[in-house]
């Protein structure tokens, strides 16, 4: 696991859902998970340099930044021509539907979308899957039927498995525990993912109580305001669950408070500053979720479709997930650092990394 990405014609584990399978529900490719070794599309079987447009919203995030490695070294690997365009917020799908005009009158012959919108885009998309331009839904998650394949995880898997984990504390500590929650954008697919995996999780069982759920961008001035509303509004919270930036600025707004000793923080996905908030004490923990390594998937299953090759095995469309697992440093408690786990490159990007817009 420590060198997932040694070999150029790499493999890489995940969970596959056929979006083809009868029983999967059509939109957004909701199935039933196997587990699965992802292999890359050989170099060899590469004929040519495709043209690959990224539209994804933002950049401020180093949550993107990962993206961005994980893209530019799959460019680089399959000899792909790529640009990335950010579209600034979450708050500007306007400006992600011009972004995704410009890649189709760019010549862009495969498009990897972090949709901003769960449904806003699929008029759009739809209509550039009838041109033969080929549509990967990564990161963020769609709706849209018809798009080629997906690349992301599962945030319902992943609030679930936060969930469970802040179940087991409270039985550990023998008490119940209030837990506040900070998912990121409304409307953004993963965001609605996370905060409904989270609830799904903890419906039966009284050890674990929501006691509120805030969105908000991702940026660290929006994020740190609703930590520190929280903490005013629920004197008794023991928890915070929040996306990354939520959670490093969860952190600053306990410490403010001066409730290190009473209110912990889970983020729900890897950032830089995330992982070395866990290492600190600052934050707890991170439910996992391999940001580069599936970006790369995203890119491999553009190249694979433009190939006219199956997504995986003889299937021709499927959602690739990641394995998410719920990583803790010595905050989280006695026993608890499972850092060793952790996989670096699969994960954040290099440390001196600057975001590549362009590749080929």
């Amino acid at each position: 696991m420590k060198r997932l990405f040694a070999q150029q014609d790499w493999q890489y584990p995940i969970y596959a859902i056929n979006c083809d399978a009868p029983d999967t529900q059509k939109a957004g490719c909701y199935g039933q998970p196997k587990p699965e070794m992802y292999q890359a599309l050989p170099v060899s079987k590469i004929s040519k340099k495709w043209n690959v447009c990224v539209s994804f919203p933002t950049l401020k995030d180093p949550y993107w930044v990962a993206v961005n490695a994980g893209l530019a070294k799959e460019a680089k690997r399959d000899n792909v021509k790529m640009t990335i365009l950010s579209a600034g917020s979450y708050n500007n799908l306007s400006t992600q539907v011009n972004q995704l005009q410009n890649c189709v009158a760019n010549g862009a012959e495969a498009i990897i979308v972090g949709a901003i919108s769960y449904s806003g885009l699929d008029a759009q998309l739809q209509s550039y899957v009838k041109k033969g331009i080929v549509v990967i839904d990564a990161w963020n998650g769609l709706s849209l039927p018809d798009v080629s394949s997906h690349a992301l995880i599962d945030y319902f898997i992943s609030g679930g498995e936060a969930a469970k984990y802040l179940m087991k504390v409270a039985k550990q500590a023998g008490r119940p525990l209030n837990v506040a929650v900070l998912p990121g954008p409304a409307g953004a697919g993963w965001s609605e993912r996370t905060a409904a995996g989270f609830k799904k999780a903890l419906e039966g069982q009284s050890d674990v109580k929501v006691v509120g759920v805030k969105y908000g961008d991702t940026g660290q001035d929006t994020q740190l305001e609703l930590a520190q509303n929280v903490l005013q509004t629920y004197k008794d919270v023991d928890w915070i669950f929040a996306n990354a930036p939520g959670a490093t600025q969860a952190a600053v707004a306990i410490k403010q408070a001066n409730k290190a000793s009473k209110v912990r923080v889970i983020a729900s996905y890897t950032t830089p500053a995330v992982y070395e908030g866990v290492k600190s004490g600052d934050i707890a923990c991170v439910a996992n979720d391999q940001t580069v390594g599936y970006s790369r998937i995203a890119m491999d299953l553009a190249v694979r479709k433009l190939e006219k090759q199956p997504a995986f095995g003889d299937l021709q469309r499927i959602w690739a997930l990641p394995r998410p697992i719920v990583i803790c440093g010595d905050s989280a408690g006695k026993g608890q650092n499972n850092l060793d786990q952790f996989v670096y490159d699969a994960s954040l990007f290099p440390p001196g990394f600057k975001p590549t817009l362009n590749v080929g």
